[in-house]
């Protein structure tokens, strides 16, 4: 993260974003929404990521009324949403129990958690493992480090080809 001093060793959360912005466009979905919290830093980069795919996308700030929000931007046309995590995908389900994933909307989130494995959502895999291994080859190395991992993506049954 560009906001920590000294080492770092992080997943590329732009890239995170981006990944799924290019998943929805190779499934044919030309309208997005983006669902996050208003705020935080990790979120922003994986916004920035995917808005630089698909600049149009609607933003979906947390709040309240997600599930108002979430349908007025399935009536404008959004096939489409990407979740910054997947416990705020977990959110979003629970707020819009009308609507059916993928047969309503595609769905994408980040972090590959059980959520995304129990719900059957395709994730953006956050890969804890790697960042851990190279944190603690550093630290116990005494080595400055920065690095980023890109991340890879898990697919499920949360996007429909349209």
């Amino acid at each position: 993260y560009d906001f920590i001093e000294g080492s770092s060793v992080t997943m590329d959360e732009f890239e995170a974003g981006r990944l799924a912005a290019l998943y929805f466009d190779r499934f044919g979905h030309k309208s997005a929404a983006v669902y996050f919290r208003e705020g935080d830093r990790v979120a922003k980069a994986r916004i920035e990521g995917f808005k630089s795919v698909m600049p149009s996308c609607i933003d979906i700030l947390d709040s309240e009324n997600v599930g108002d929000k979430l349908k007025s931007a399935l009536q404008s046309g959004v096939t489409a949403v990407f979740c910054f995590s997947d416990y705020y995908a977990k959110k979003l389900i629970d707020a819009a129990k009308e609507f059916r994933i993928p047969d309503d909307f595609s769905l994408i989130s980040v972090d590959d958690t059980m959520i995304a494995e129990i719900y059957g959502l395709t994730s953006i895999v956050h890969p804890k493992g790697l960042i851990g291994e190279a944190a603690a080859k550093a630290l116990l190395g005494g080595v400055k480090i920065n690095k980023k991992f890109i991340p890879e993506i898990k697919e499920r049954k949360s996007v429909k080809k349209i």
